[in-house]
């Protein structure tokens, strides 16, 4: 398990060009409920931060039973946090980004985590608050379906996504959706689990090697 420190390492995710470029961050990423979804009833039961109904569902979720294996979407800095509701979360800030051609950051949040609330399955994420650098494909939570105040479906994985200005506003903060965006458009089609395999494949073929110089007394 990864060691988490607070220290920050610059990585290539932090220096984004262009719109962030997310992995999904659990395998299958099946969606059970898109951006926008189900207007009345979040409507009827969410406000905005200017007390106005929500228009929508403000991220996707994912199919996910519960203590899923979540990796991080993206490199970035993360805490964790938990919400009125008992809800936990890990939020990621990329860094410098780009939104519509603005200069910006982005948060992505991956929420309903089972942060401490199931010692059979620890955090492997610091849960004292603090900003730590992840990297893409870090194993970073469990899945869970913490802090819903209203009904559910059962355990899921939240995700969301709120683009803010270099001051920290949240540069949709109007759009209905409390600043969050879809998601959708920012996947790419890959899995962070799967960028943990490569690592593993150059460590099993570095043992090969070293075990067949071993046998044959090469220095290959």
């Amino acid at each position: 398990m990864r060691t988490y420190s607070a220290t920050w390492s610059r990585s290539p995710c932090y220096n984004f060009p262009m719109e962030p470029s997310l992995y999904y961050v659990v395998k299958p990423a099946i969606i059970v409920q898109d951006f926008g979804a189900n207007h009345s009833y979040y409507a009827a039961r969410f406000k905005d931060r200017f007390g106005n109904p929500e228009q929508g569902h403000m991220g996707l979720d994912f199919r996910a039973p519960h203590a899923t294996r979540g990796y991080a979407p993206c490199s970035g800095m993360a805490h964790y946090e938990k919400d009125a509701h008992g809800g936990e979360g890990i939020v990621i800030n990329t860094g410098p980004s780009t939104y519509k051609g603005q200069p910006c950051t982005y948060n992505v949040i991956l929420w309903h985590l089972i942060g401490d609330t199931d010692p059979v399955f620890p955090s492997p994420f610091p849960l004292d608050g603090k900003s730590y650098p992840v990297k893409a494909g870090d194993f970073i939570c469990w899945t869970d379906n913490t802090g819903a105040p209203f009904e559910s479906s059962g355990d899921h994985l939240h995700v969301g996504l709120i683009p803010f200005d270099m001051t920290g506003y949240p540069i949709e903060a109007h759009n209905g959706f409390n600043g969050c965006i879809d998601p959708r458009p920012y996947f790419n089609g890959r899995y962070a689990v799967d960028l943990q395999i490569i690592p593993l494949q150059q460590r099993v073929l570095a043992l090969l090697r070293t075990l067949y110089s071993r046998l044959t007394g090469s220095s290959q």
